[in-house]
């Protein structure tokens, strides 16, 4: 009878000690908001941590001249495995339908919706997939902005701006869709 407690007692060590490195690196993948915070204060943005109607963190900054939100998602005692960086517009007279489609068939990563009063909305989600948070998260925000921009030209909130000489390695992508 000894023997089997033996074994069940190895077996549980075995498995303890198989646990430490599961639950070791799912702690690299969460983030919280005051990381968050620092992280776009550091980029040179405002940012306010605040709490979400959920009870999950909420950061609340600017980009782009308009306010912009970071919610959590996935979150274990404040600590959140994705995030979603979303903005809404308040317009005189909204926009289409047609607006929204065109700019989600050119936008791969991002969605856009209208709500009741034809205001659009635009939302990015990503999960914090690396242990280097802060490289993998400036490389979001480098992404959202540049999504935002096109955003804000599609919707009519902001006048186009002259695009830059266009160059030998971007006219051979001319026509592809984007990645962003």
């Amino acid at each position: 009878m000894h023997r089997g407690w033996g074994w069940l007692v190895a077996g549980l060590i075995a498995a303890a000690m198989l646990a430490a490195p599961a639950k070791a690196a799912d702690e690299g993948r969460r983030v919280t908001g005051p990381q968050v915070a620092k992280l776009l204060q550091d980029m040179g943005y405002r940012a306010t941590v605040g709490v979400d109607g959920e009870g999950d963190p909420k950061v609340d900054t600017a980009m782009g001249g308009v306010n912009v939100s970071v919610y959590f998602y996935d979150c274990v005692d404040g600590a959140c495995g994705s995030l979603q960086l979303s903005i809404g517009l308040d317009l005189d007279d909204g926009t289409t339908h047609a607006v929204i489609n065109a700019f989600n068939r050119r936008k791969r990563y991002s969605h856009a919706y209208l709500d009741d009063e034809n205001d659009p909305f635009l939302a990015y989600d990503f999960e914090v997939l690396h242990t280097d948070f802060d490289a993998h998260v400036r490389s979001q925000v480098d992404l959202w902005e540049s999504l935002l921009a096109d955003f804000l030209v599609a919707t009519g909130y902001r006048q186009v701006q002259a695009p830059p000489a266009a160059s030998a390695t971007s006219a051979g992508a001319a026509g592809r869709r984007s990645l962003q």
